[in-house]
Order: structure tokens, then C-alpha cells, then sequence
């Protein structure tokens, strides 16, 4: 039978002194022994004898407990520090959107001929890092009235921003505008622009990336009411060149122009 020789008398100490042969005896150095061995320093001078069995198990369970609490507050502090919601705060949106003329070769469709109409907006990021695969989503929430006052819920579409050619997909190092086509099938199809400014309803505009840090997925979200419309009116450009450089002036962000001017 192996012997492994583990003591069971209760008035033996179980750490020892390697260099005066002096037990543990007071709290504050058994307090720097504990700090000691979860740091893993390791002076020298005090052991834990392996005869006793309630020092060795106490010793895996502070091990235990104390790589569980560090892995816990790295944790929180890495989240606290690279929350998505940070990240999407510094996506600007427009605060208003148009509605235009556009023909079918710049709206890249063929179910229309001449001139179509398109509903825009123009997102921004004001920070140098990237956001990765962003793309773009248009939802309408319409409280649909029927035949005067029998009224129906609200209703969700979605409206398409070019997802089969990939329109929806956009590159922020320069702000970009994002349109949806009002094209047969659209629910906006029918839309005079009287309808644009009295219909109940709210234009919900998100953004969705990963955060090029972190790996996490960031969403930005931004809503439009039918005081928000313009109609034949396109963004102004931010973007201009100065003294060699390309320059962004975010204060157009919101600014617009006639379509013919």
C-alpha cells in the first residue's frame, strides 16, 4: 500500500519558513503568503508542507477562485471599454431625408423606364477606424388607414437599398448616401408627395457593422418622421480638396440643395 505520509494532527502548522525554520504566526504574514502564491512571486521563504492535506486543498481553491475572479474583471473591463454602443454613437445621421428624381442607369434597375423617384439619406463616421461588412436597412412603420375610418395597425416593410447588387453595402472613409428606388412592388410606390407629409407613419434608417477592434457587432439607429421630408432637393457634397489634401466638412452634413442647382 503507498504511504503518502499526510498528517492528521490538528495542531500542526501548515506552511513553514525555509530560511529560520519559524512557522506562520501572524495575519499579516499570512496574508502576504496568500498574495504571494495567486501572483505567483514566489520568494522562497515560505511553503506549504505536503503532509498537510487542508493546506494543499486550500491552496487549489484559492487558485481556483482567484483566476476565476481575475478572468471575471478583465471581462467587465474590456467591455466597459469597447461597448458597440460607444462605437455607434459616432455614426451621424442626416436630419432629414429627400425624395428625388432619379433615372434607372444611376439606380442600376431596369423594372422602370425614363425617371424614377428615390427616397435618400446621408450617414457619416467621424472616426478614423472602419467599421467591417457595414451595410444599410430601411424600415417603414405605416399606420395604413382604409376606406375613411376603419383604420388598420401598423405595419412593417422593409425597403429595399440595392441588397441583390449590393448597394446596401457602404464604405464610411467619406460620408455616402443611401437610397432606396421607389420602383412597382415598393410601399411607397403610390406616394404623392401630399402623402409623404399627412400618412402616419416613421422611416427607421440602421446601420449594423463590426467594430474592426473588437470583433463585436455595432448597431446605429436612426428614425425619420413626415416633417423630415424634402422634396427635390439633393445633399450638398462635404467633400472638398484644400492645400493638397482632400478635407470632409461635416457641418453640410444636413445641408441640401435644388436637384438643378
Amino acid at each position: 500500500m503507498v504511504d503518502f505520509n499526510i498528517s492528521t494532527n490538528i495542531n500542526e502548522h501548515c506552511v513553514a519558513a525555509a530560511i529560520n525554520n519559524e512557522d506562520l504566526k501572524s495575519f499579516s504574514t499570512a496574508f502576504l503568503f496568500a498574495v504571494e502564491t495567486q501572483v505567483t512571486i514566489g520568494y522562497g521563504e515560505l511553503f506549504i508542507k505536503s503532509s498537510c492535506a487542508g493546506g494543499v486543498v486550500l491552496l487549489v481553491a484559492q487558485c481556483v477562485v482567484g483566476y476565476l475572479m481575475e478572468a471575471f474583471l478583465i471581462g467587465v473591463v474590456f467591455t466597459k471599454l469597447a461597448r458597440p454602443r460607444l462605437r455607434a454613437k459616432t455614426i451621424l445621421f442626416s436630419d432629414k431625408f429627400v425624395v428625388n428624381a432619379a433615372t434607372t442607369d444611376i439606380a442600376n434597375v431596369q423594372q422602370a423606364e425614363g425617371v424614377v423617384r428615390r427616397l435618400q439619406v446621408r450617414i457619416a463616421d467621424i472616426r478614423y477606424s472602419q467599421l467591417v461588412e457595414a451595410h444599410v436597412r430601411f424600415y417603414l412603420y405605416w399606420h395604413k388607414r382604409y376606406h375613411g375610418n376603419i383604420e388598420k395597425q401598423f405595419q412593417q416593410y422593409e425597403l429595399d437599398t440595392g441588397y441583390d447588387i449590393g448597394r446596401d453595402r457602404v464604405f464610411l472613409l467619406l460620408p455616402v448616401e443611401v437610397d432606396h428606388v421607389i420602383l412597382p412592388g415598393s410601399p411607397l410606390y403610390e406616394w404623392s408627395n401630399k402623402m409623404f407629409e399627412e400618412e402616419d407613419y416613421e422611416l427607421v434608417v440602421v446601420l449594423e457593422g463590426i467594430v474592426e477592434a473588437t470583433g463585436m457587432t455595432s448597431q446605429a439607429v436612426w428614425s425619420y418622421l413626415p416633417s423630415d421630408v424634402c422634396f427635390d432637393q439633393q445633399f450638398c457634397s462635404m467633400v472638398c480638396r484644400l492645400k493638397g489634401e482632400w478635407q470632409v466638412d461635416f457641418s453640410k452634413l444636413n445641408s441640401t440643395m435644388d436637384v438643378d442647382g
